[in-house]
């Protein structure tokens, strides 16, 4: 992370399972680096999925960080990637 711009944590709304461990993993890397970053949140189509407010709410981050992503939409993961460039660039 040493010279990183900035941080995605991508997840899945889907597996509810696996949000102790992202939030593991958001939390030891800002705990660790103050980089930017940003949340991208795959799957919310998906039946148990949980809903944006919610998962930014377990993450214990703000909601305005938390963004839907289909991976398969190039233009919109550019887009994830071109904001979270954009939150560096402002100093984070």
């Amino acid at each position: 992370m040493e010279g990183a711009l900035g941080f995605l944590l991508l997840l899945g709304a889907h597996r509810p399972e696996h949000l102790p461990e992202s939030r593991k993993i958001l939390d030891f890397v800002l705990s660790r680096y103050q980089v930017p970053y940003l949340v991208g949140v795959t799957h919310l189509d998906a039946e148990r999925a949980w809903d944006l407010e919610d998962i930014a709410l377990y993450l214990r981050v703000p909601e305005e960080r938390v963004f839907p992503l289909d991976a398969r939409d190039a233009g919109r993961a550019r887009a994830l990637l071109l904001r979270l460039l954009e939150i560096a660039s402002q100093g984070g």
